[in-house]
């Protein structure tokens, strides 16, 4: 989808500057969709073609924000065979995924990621997204060492 029109925001601030239009005499702002330069995901099971299913409350946003994402990287819990996903129960078909590494099993307590996996999963050159995620991976691990917890 390349761009909408919605009559949310009209007449506020967050339509200033935007293209507006009456149609039908309602009046409408033009807004373009959401591209996202790396999109972190999570999923329950994905088989080696990227193809993700996901579990319960997953699948509000995580399908929408795959096809987002120019790159999109799912961390998964189990890893299958290709052929072993039911096709019909399949929510992200794998061509939008670029990456999915395991979930590595982690003691119960803090959630923990490493620095260094993000960079093994990145590709290219570290962009502002990526270095966003490393942010609040640091702050995340910081939180977890005020509490206590040791590193897995």
């Amino acid at each position: 989808m390349s761009a909408f029109f919605t009559p949310t925001g009209y007449g506020t601030e967050l339509a200033r500057g935007k293209e507006t239009r009456e149609i039908d005499g309602r009046h409408y702002v033009l807004e373009y969709p959401i591209h996202a330069d790396l999109a972190l995901i999570k999923a329950e099971r994905a088989d080696r073609w990227g193809n993700l299913v996901y579990r319960k409350t997953a699948r509000n946003f995580n399908p929408a924000m795959a096809t987002a994402g120019k790159i999109t990287v799912a961390e998964v819990e189990e890893l299958v065979e290709p052929g072993q996903l039911d096709p019909d129960h399949i929510h992200t078909p794998g061509i939008y995924v670029q990456r999915w590494p395991m979930k590595p099993k982690r003691p119960a307590g803090c959630l923990r990621y490493s620095l260094s996996k993000v960079s093994q999963i990145s590709c290219g050159p570290i962009s502002l997204p990526l270095a966003s995620a490393i942010f609040w991976i640091t702050w995340l691990n910081s939180i977890c060492r005020r509490r206590g917890n040791s590193r897995p």
